[in-house]
């Protein structure tokens, strides 16, 4: 993006409150009771002139669900972090091209497809009774179709009781966001059951009376395209089932649908904070912290498709960095420490950590939440066998200042003396030759990690440091701002490097030896005195 936002706080990404898995209302969700007296569960005769599927009062009942005008919603900060339209991001992010539209009508492509590959005696109209036999025809020995049965009913059991299809089939026990990543898992852990899912999902809404239970399952829809996507020989059906969609849907799942088709399906199933874009129809903003001392942040895009490669370059882009090679994504959520490396080129699906974070947290008895403020971070992972810090000054910076902030904090740990010496030369990073004892005392209580201080203190360092720094060779030959960066870059690889095994062009890792636990990130800027006083030279 060509409009670059920088700030230097972690205001509040999105409100933050929580949602225990009771509180479907917080999603836009009431009782299945409620929904369907809202929906008014009916003969098929009262869905006459809903041809479609949708009907005439779907955008009204849809906004009481959640599913609002998308324009009216809009929330961008001045930073521009927040909800935009998904109509403005054409264009901003890779994604498959547009689909080859058919002239015909979703709901009649279907049942010519159900035609072809349903099994007999299935129905590809909606119903409120359970299903007895899966809906397509399954390849593969008796047992396996046995198991894929099993799964193809409960599923669609679930997708039943999440659209509020409960007269026969029963109330489900799970909330809202839990009933969906039940769903989800089926089409992630078996791909021969993704086909399957589609398939149930567009038979409950092809001829479904209920305004309440379309709303729910255009929800359910929205979050499964981009989880993982259909097939080619359904994609021109659902292609023509987002575009006969509700006001507000078609470019939302559009967008979302080609991204998932760009990027592969996800491992993980959806999270809160999807459940929150697609009730808005909006593609969130948010910010990632790049320096992790001075707490500046960048604003990327994020939806369900986004992976770790695209916003290293366009983070990369915004801060004028000339290589990003080794760059990396971390999630900080709920005291765990993240990478979205992987091993693919791409990297992880950023929706696919922040999941498995929650669903982990979920285990443990606490509640979700949809905030995400101060909790991703830009940072150097690998270093390239040869690397040399001269060709990119604003990434030796940021990275300078990630391994000062990892010392301070005792997760790179050296000897005393070594303290001495590493610190004399961020010292001189920050002031130059301006070098007086208690501007050296001042810095040396700031950065300091405490079990290094309880060793001896900075005020007895002190007079070491200060014949250190005046008679080094940096200081002597008046090094500039990215050549003693660079000195202390040397210094982590070679105390705390190793080769990574997993790499074939002997990329080196910085491996922390200390045993203080990395801590959450702050929403609050952290300085030091005067440690960004001096420009470079």
């Amino acid at each position: 993006s060509s409009n670059t936002q920088r700030t230097h706080t972690d205001p509040t990404q999105t409100t933050l409150r929580t949602m225990a898995d009771g509180e479907e209302d917080a999603l836009g969700f009431g009782g299945a009771e409620e929904e369907e007296d809202v929906g008014g569960f009916g003969g098929a005769d009262e869905g006459d002139d809903e041809e479609d599927g949708f009907g005439d009062d779907f955008d009204e009942e849809a906004e009481a669900e959640g599913f609002g005008d998308a324009d009216e919603e809009e929330e961008i900060d001045e930073d521009g972090a927040g909800w935009g339209n998904a109509d403005d991001e054409e264009g901003t992010a890779d994604m498959a091209p547009e689909p080859e539209h058919s002239k015909d009508g979703a709901m009649d492509l279907f049942e010519a497809f159900a035609g072809s590959y349903f099994n007999k005696g299935t129905d590809p109209k909606y119903t409120i009774e359970p299903m007895t036999t899966p809906l397509l025809k399954l390849r593969g020995g008796k047992e396996k179709n046995v198991r894929f049965e099993t799964a193809a009913i409960e599923m669609f059991k679930l997708v039943c009781q999440f659209m509020g299809i409960t007269a026969v089939v029963g109330k489900g026990a799970l909330g809202a966001v839990a009933a969906v990543q039940a769903i989800a898992r089926f089409g992630i852990q078996e791909e021969h059951l993704r086909e399957e899912l589609y398939c149930q999902m567009l038979k409950q809404m092809n001829g479904n009376p209920a305004a309440a239970s379309r709303a729910r399952g255009t929800i359910l829809f929205t979050l499964i395209i981009g989880t993982f996507p259909c097939s080619a020989k359904l994609l021109p059906i659902v292609d023509a089932f987002i575009r006969e969609g509700p006001k507000g849907y078609m470019s939302y799942c559009n967008l979302i649908l080609r991204r998932c088709i760009h990027n592969g399906p996800r491992m993980q199933p959806p999270c809160s904070l999807e459940f929150e874009a697609v009730k808005r129809k909006q593609i969130m903003r948010v910010r990632v912290i790049t320096d992790l001392v001075t707490r500046e942040a960048v604003t990327a895009r994020l939806d369900s498709a986004s992976v770790m490669s695209e916003w290293v370059q366009e983070i990369g882009a915004k801060l004028g960095m000339k290589d990003t090679y080794g760059w990396s994504i971390y999630v900080d959520r709920f005291d765990r420490l993240e990478s979205l490396r992987g091993a693919g080129i791409k990297g992880l699906h950023v929706m696919d950590v922040i999941s498995k974070i929650d669903q982990k947290n979920k285990q443990d008895g606490k509640a979700a939440y949809l905030d995400i403020s101060g909790q991703l971070s830009f940072r150097k992972e690998l270093f390239a066998a040869d690397h040399d810090s001269m060709k990119d000054p604003v990434a030796t910076h940021l990275a300078f200042n990630q391994i000062r902030q990892g010392i301070k904090e005792g997760i790179y740990v050296c000897a005393s003396e070594e303290y001495d010496n590493i610190l004399a030369i961020v010292f001189y990073a920050d002031f130059g030759d301006a070098v007086d004892e208690t501007k050296v005392i001042k810095f040396l209580e700031f950065w300091l990690p405490e079990d290094a201080k309880k060793q001896k203190s900075p005020k007895e360092r002190a007079s070491n440091v200060e014949k250190i720094h005046a008679k080094s060779e940096y200081s002597r030959k008046k090094f500039s701002r990215p050549q003693s960066q660079d000195l202390v870059l040397k210094f982590a690889l070679e105390k705390w490097g190793k080769v990574n095994s997993f790499s074939s062009d002997g990329s080196i890792m910085l491996f922390a030896n200390g045993q203080k636990k990395v801590p959450r990130a702050s929403t609050r800027r952290k300085s030091s005195d005067g440690s960004t006083r001096r420009k470079s030279k």
